[in-house]
């Protein structure tokens, strides 16, 4: 692999020499999943990268190999330093999340490796807690590392405790084989990911594209989405069932088809939009969230099956899409339910341009203590992509109102030092 890489990635070559002897440490994973690993030593890359291959040659699971599944991986660790360990806000910094791996000596001048694969899977990123008592994570969770390392080393995390002298990080040249028929060159990584393609508008389309084709292939016949996939194990959520789901990304995923639609034209994409409007309209029905609002007017908001409380972005990101399923066909068959949708979000706005964001269906009334992030920003980019197709004047005061008071929220002094979530704020601003 070294051999084949070296010319085109300029990767360590093979008599270049290693610090304490690397080590090289090969995987091989098949269907996604790790089967094998081994650390190979060596006073050069080329002598770590032969142990390696002796002692993968060796390990039971090689034997196991299915050749049009299995992919070979290989992290050569070139560089260590100190982990900063004098309080627990300069450990939480001390590690470069992506890039570092993280290890520890042990008594015996041994060592134990996570690598950035390791971190990444185990969810040990951004998970730990630096401040006692206080719900707030930002670094690795020490703690679980621990006992992943203990797991690798067979025994118990307590006797890893005891024989822990100090943690590490370290960095690697990371190498993967390309898929199976590819003759090209062994792929570089960087934070576990390949190189990305060269940034042109084809390949963001053919990108764009092959994710919308991935969408279509996650929603079920009921028009809801598989929302879950384990991508290593292929284990995923039944949509047919009752479990972890969420409507406003229902609806924003259902609005990135209608806008690909839109864009590209591609046929493949209309009726599984449709289908997932279906179920919109079918939890319209269901929920129960419809009627008149005091001026008469007709409204309907958007909840999920057997729930009694909905929230404002279920109803805002579904009149978004609705909106830009006409953009795209010109066919205003959803505009009846797209306007008694936005009957209730403005029904929901207060006076003073801000909304509510949380509904209780069967009582009929709003919670005005909740606040939830990014609703605002989706109600605004509603009433403005309203306003794009009705020419409806009401719409836009109403859009621009929104946007005021999230504009006003930053006019203090420090307001020019920090930013929240404000993605959908941005694409309101520019619709308006």
């Amino acid at each position: 692999l070294f051999k084949e890489a070296a010319p085109a990635l300029e990767a360590p070559s093979m008599g270049r020499e290693l610090e304490r002897g690397g080590p090289v440490i090969a995987s091989v994973w098949v269907g996604g999943r790790e089967m094998a690993r081994v650390e190979g030593r060596g006073r050069t890359v080329g002598d770590a990268v032969r142990a390696a291959a002796e002692l993968l040659a060796k390990a039971p699971e090689h034997s196991r190999r299915s050749p049009d599944k299995t992919r070979l991986k290989v992290d050569v660790v070139v560089g260590r330093g100190p982990l900063l360990q004098l309080h627990p806000l300069l450990q939480s910094v001390a590690l470069h999340p992506g890039i570092d791996g993280l290890g520890v000596e042990l008594d015996d001048d041994s060592e134990r490796f996570l690598l950035v694969d390791d971190l990444i899977q185990g969810n040990m990123l951004m998970a730990g807690a630096p401040i006692k008592h206080v719900d707030f994570r930002m670094c690795v969770d020490y703690r679980r590392a621990q006992r992943l390392l203990a797991a690798k080393s067979r025994v118990h995390p307590r006797d890893l405790k005891k024989q822990q002298r100090d943690w590490f990080r370290f960095r690697t040249d990371s190498f993967v084989e390309p898929s199976p028929g590819d003759t090209g060159d062994p792929l570089q990584l960087t934070r576990g990911a390949p190189p990305r393609p060269e940034l042109t508008p084809q390949a963001l389309r053919a990108a764009a594209i092959r994710g919308g084709r991935y969408l279509v292939a996650h929603l079920a016949a009921n028009g809801r989405y598989i929302y879950q996939v384990e991508i290593a194990t292929g284990r995923k959520t039944d949509p047919t069932r009752p479990g972890p789901y969420s409507i406003p990304r229902h609806a924003g995923t259902t609005y990135f088809l209608a806008e690909l639609y839109r864009l590209t034209g591609e046929a493949f994409l209309r009726e599984p939009i449709e289908r997932a409007f279906a179920h919109l309209q079918q939890l319209v029905v269901q929920g129960g969230c419809s009627g008149n609002l005091p001026d008469g007017a007709e409204f309907a908001c958007v909840v999920d099956r057997g729930h009694s409380v909905t929230d404002l972005g279920s109803t805002a990101l579904a009149v978004v899409a609705l909106v830009e399923y006409q953009r795209a066909t010109g066919s205003d068959r959803y505009m009846p339910l797209a306007r008694r949708l936005t009957e209730w979000i403005l029904w929901m706005q207060r006076a003073d341009g801000s909304f509510t964001h949380r509904y209780r269906v069967r009582e009929g009334t709003k919670d005005d203590e909740a606040y939830l992030l990014y609703y605002s920003g989706e109600a605004a980019l509603a009433l403005a992509r309203m306003h794009s197709i009705t020419g409806e004047q009401r719409y836009i005061d109403a859009a621009e109102a929104g946007l005021d008071v999230l504009r006003i929220f930053y006019d203090v002094f420090l307001g020019g030092f920090f930013y929240g979530e404000e993605h959908w704020t941005c694409i309101a601003a520019e619709a308006a």
